[in-house]
C-alpha cells in the first residue's frame, strides 16, 4: 500500500486521498504493469471521481510506465 500512497502523492494527490486511493488500488489488485490500462471509467469504478485527480493520476501513470518500460518511450 505504501508504494501506491507514494505514487498518488507523486501525482499531486493530497495525502488523505492518496491513502484512500491506494487502499482501493490494493483492494482491486491493481499492479504497476496495469497502469496503461487505466481509464476514466475504471478510475470512477475504483471510487476516484474528482476529474482533476483522474487527469493527474492518468498523466502520472504514463510517466511511471515510461520509467518502468523505457523501450516503449516513443509509443506513448
Amino acid at each position: 500500500t505504501s508504494e501506491w500512497i507514494q505514487f498518488f502523492k507523486d501525482a499531486g494527490i493530497p495525502a488523505g486521498l492518496a491513502v484512500t486511493y491506494a487502499v482501493s488500488f490494493v483492494d482491486h489488485r491493481i499492479q504497476k504493469n496495469m497502469l496503461m490500462d487505466l481509464s476514466k471509467d475504471i478510475m470512477m469504478d475504483l471510487g476516484i471521481t474528482v476529474i482533476g485527480d483522474i487527469i493527474a493520476i492518468l498523466k502520472h501513470a504514463k510517466q511511471v510506465y515510461r520509467q518502468v518500460r523505457p523501450d516503449i518511450k516513443g509509443v506513448l
